[in-house]
């Protein structure tokens, strides 16, 4: 459903896009369908607790499908954004990048404000785009505890990323 809804919208906002998930089943076909209408697509890996019916149980799953689906952004994307805190993927995709001789200015990295400020300043410096995301309104505080009870292992990352210089 909301796939068909970015769609409809983009008939009249162009600039309409959307975020995949890639721990989803579904997403490499989403995926297939909106890189082809040109959609403007930010991949995460998903942080909600999901039913194995409808995605990927393992980390490593789902480490190796936001690999393949980051690399399809930046490859076929229109100005994707690649949002991740793992250094260890995004040192991957940084090697992808340059392998590829893909231009830094087109595309840009995301990520949480507060989190591994070390991580954005160091992209900032070698010549990436990085968009900072800070969740506000009246809202915040209940989805910023409805993403942490969804993933207790979050309040350790949350913490160590505060914590640290």
């Amino acid at each position: 459903m909301t796939i068909d809804l970015v769609r409809s919208a983009r008939k009249e906002f162009f600039n309409t896009g959307t975020v995949l998930q890639s721990y989803l089943y579904r997403t490499d076909g989403d995926l297939e369908c909106l890189i082809g209408d040109g959609c403007r697509l930010r991949i995460v890996k998903g942080a909600y607790l999901e039913s194995e019916k409808i995605a990927y149980p393992s980390k490593a799953d789902v480490d190796r499908k936001y690999l393949e689906q980051a690399k399809k952004l930046l490859v076929r994307g229109r100005y994707p954004a690649i949002a991740s805190h793992d250094a260890a993927i995004i040192d991957e995709l940084k090697r992808f990048v340059a392998s590829r001789g893909i231009d830094r200015k087109s595309f840009e990295w995301q990520m949480l404000h507060g989190i591994r400020r070390d991580l954005q300043r160091e992209l900032l410096d070698e010549g990436f785009n990085v968009r900072v995301y800070l969740p506000f309104g009246e809202a915040w505080y209940p989805y910023f505890t409805r993403r942490l009870a969804e993933r207790p292992a979050n309040v350790l990352f949350i913490l160590k990323s505060l914590f640290a210089k």
